[in-house]
């Protein structure tokens, strides 16, 4: 044996993937693209031919596998007459070429006729703009019109009743159990339908919609725009009216009319000149304005200005009603002699109950000793 070569790493190459990055084709929120669009209908569409083409392969071999056990049954089947034997004979020789052309069907040839009475084949996004553009294929390279049994370039032809194996085909998409699948992916195939349909009317309106707006904000732009020019000339307008009228004014003062008047003075422009506010009293001014007045007109001398205030009484006990703090008169202060002792309490007169008194009487007295005295000898 020969030395043993050391591992060498492997470099594993990265495979490319299968989803195409439209993020660089269109902005954020922004409508999508005639090709964007097509985009993503033909990854959905290869998919959805891609899981039919491999689910009704799968069943079309169940089925063809079924028609041949049926026809070898038959083939074994005992005769009961001669007759029928004879009969048997010339039908086993034709039931043998039939039963090899069972096993040897194309099953592609069934899956592809199966796709084509669904219509899947029509509803390729591909072939839609290809023929929305009126591009022609027959000038393509040979290798390009190379039909893959998968996904064909185009759309396969059906078969006709000529084809050696129209019969075999016709007895397998039309049995009961091939119909089942058949029944499944027609419903799968109207609803990629609906899905596209829908696809495209949101991306008119959401198109529609990036127009409409782009139009407000071209718009929207516009009127700031005029907007500060007319704030300008406004500006400008009210500058030279203002330097005019200062003019208009200094000249007419030197001409008068026959009547006496200036022409040049707009005796209007008073009228519009807002009354100087005055500041308000508040609300103690006020009201010791109203008891000045009242003061002088009952007679009395006692006020001196406007903030004159009627004295308080004062309580007897020298303190002052409203508790203010500025008032130095003082509080009687509580002594020790106020407070009342324990025995300045009055007892109660009130009579006691007999039980009370009784029981009262035999803890406060002395009882004496009313028993016997016991010696030791």
């Amino acid at each position: 044996m020969g030395p043993i070569q050391p591992d060498t790493p492997t470099t594993l190459k990265s495979r490319p993937s299968k989803k195409r990055d439209r993020t660089t084709s269109r902005r954020a929120g922004g409508p999508l693209t005639e090709g964007d669009l097509l985009a993503i209908q033909q990854e959905r569409y290869d998919r959805i031919l891609y899981t039919a083409h491999k689910q009704i392969h799968k069943q079309a071999k169940v089925v063809k596998n079924f028609l041949v056990q049926k026809e070898i049954r038959q083939k074994k089947q005992p005769r009961q007459s001669k007759q029928k034997q004879e009969d048997g004979n010339t039908s086993n020789t034709e039931a043998a070429p039939k039963i090899q052309t069972l096993k040897g069907i194309d099953l592609d040839l069934v899956t592809q006729q199966a796709i084509r009475q669904l219509g899947l084949y029509y509803s390729n996004p591909r072939l839609k703009s290809m023929a929305s553009r009126g591009d022609d294929t027959s000038n393509e390279p040979k290798h390009k019109k190379t039909q893959d049994t998968m996904f064909p370039d185009s759309v396969p032809p059906r078969i006709e009743a000529d084809h050696p194996c129209f019969d075999i085909v016709n007895a397998i998409l039309t049995h009961k159990r091939f119909l089942q699948v058949m029944e499944e992916w027609n419903d799968k195939v109207t609803e990629f339908r609906q899905w596209c349909v829908e696809l495209e009317a949101s991306t008119e309106e959401r198109s529609s919609e990036h127009h409409s707006m782009k139009k407000k904000r071209k718009k929207s732009v516009d009127k700031k725009g005029n907007k500060k020019s007319d704030d300008r000339q406004e500006h400008t307008q009210d500058y030279s009216d203002r330097y005019l009228h200062e003019t208009s004014q200094d000249t007419s003062a030197m001409f008068c009319t026959l009547s006496g008047e200036n022409e040049g003075i707009n005796l209007d422009g008073d009228e519009d000149i807002a009354p100087k506010k005055k500041n308000r009293m508040g609300q103690r001014a006020r009201k010791a304005k109203a008891m000045a007045i009242q003061a002088k007109q009952e007679g009395r001398s006692d006020y001196e200005s406007l903030n004159w205030r009627a004295p308080k009484t004062s309580n007897k006990d020298g303190a002052n009603e409203d508790g203010d703090a500025d008032c130095k008169s003082t509080r009687n202060k509580r002594t020790k002699d106020d407070v009342p002792t324990k025995t300045e309490i009055k007892e109660s007169t009130a009579p006691e109950h007999p039980s009370w008194a009784a029981k009262q009487a035999q803890s406060t007295g002395i009882v004496a000793f009313q028993g016997k005295k016991i010696t030791f000898t």
